[in-house]
């Protein structure tokens, strides 16, 4: 049965959810990297739980976290869009880039790792990951829209030394703190948001963290709705993690762009990335979709369907 969720009182947000019995995961022998059980316990939240999670950070609209951290730090979904590899391991060690949105904080789409896909893995937001015994993903800065990261040569949040880019360094330094200074930033860029090496970046490690990125998502909405909708999506570079083990990596589930350009290329690489962390680390993660609408001002829909899965289920863990 379809069922259709609302997101309590605000924001309304739907949530399609299809329900079904869990059956075991099918497990491959062909992948050496990690013992497989013979049958997958399923120790964290299901697909329809996961679902509930995320409508509910996405509707948190709080300006900080315990202990005065980042609101990146519980609201928000967070998400990397993954070519296929397996997804447990980091992108690359200096920085792994990703994108954060809530209901406040819109984007339109995510990054496309190949064109027509977008899919990839939620992360646990990091005071969430805890819970389940995850190791929390720490993030190091945040561009409003895509800052070429890869090119810049001194680090993913550092500055690039050229002529053409003179405020690419972090934001805070330069009095970049909120969304007016921000705005005026960007409108000195002369090839906006094309030339997204020249923005600046939020330094999440700063002691002025949390203040800076209550604005965020006000400039996320100036700049990927009102200004430039065809930028597409923010970007944050999170620490790279260590490669001790993928059942600390806090991957809640893999996402895939249900928009109609993307749909069967996306949730295809969404269930090959579930496949991967199922056959050999052993771990099962729902599959689950994400709609952008049409119209940026509306809201995102996530849904599960047992249909979308490329692994069956397990068995849920005993009590």
């Amino acid at each position: 049965m379809d069922r259709r969720l609302r997101a309590g009182t605000r924001p309304h947000v739907y949530v399609f959810i299809l329900l079904v019995s869990g059956l075991p995961a099918a497990c491959s022998s062909s992948h050496r990297a990690a013992p497989v059980p013979a049958e997958a316990i399923l120790a964290e939240p299901d697909g329809p739980g996961v679902v509930a999670d995320l409508r509910a950070r996405y509707a948190d609209t709080t300006s900080s976290c315990k202990g005065n951290e980042p609101a990146v730090r519980c609201t928000g979904i967070l998400l990397e869009a993954s070519r296929l590899r397996d997804p447990w391991l980091p992108y690359k060690p200096d920085g792994v880039p990703m994108s954060w949105f809530r209901i406040d904080g819109p984007m339109p789409s995510t990054y496309e790792p190949e064109r027509g896909v977008q899919a990839g893995m939620i992360y646990y937001s990091p005071d969430r990951s805890v819970q389940f015994g995850k190791r929390p993903l720490n993030v190091q800065c945040a561009y409003v829209f895509n800052a070429f990261t890869n090119f810049r040569p001194n680090g993913r949040c550092e500055g690039i030394p050229a002529s053409n880019t003179p405020e690419s360094g972090p934001c805070q330094p330069q009095g970049i703190v909120d969304l007016d200074t921000w705005i005026a930033h960007i409108k000195r860029n002369p090839d906006p948001p094309q030339n997204g090496g020249w923005q600046c970046g939020f330094d999440l490690s700063a002691t002025d963290r949390t203040a800076v990125f209550s604005h965020f998502p006000s400039m996320m909405k100036e700049a990927l709705v009102n200004k430039y909708p065809g930028a597409g999506h923010d970007e944050l570079i999170i620490y790279t993690w260590p490669q001790d083990g993928a059942q600390l990596v806090p991957i809640e589930a893999f996402f895939y762009n249900a928009g109609p350009d993307t749909r069967q290329n996306s949730l295809e690489r969404a269930q090959a990335l579930q496949k991967l962390m199922n056959d050999k680390a052993g771990i099962w993660r729902p599959v689950v979709e994400i709609r952008f609408p049409l119209d940026p001002t509306d809201e995102v829909l996530f849904g599960y369907n047992v249909g979308d899965q490329g692994i069956p289920a397990p068995a849920s863990k005993p009590d």
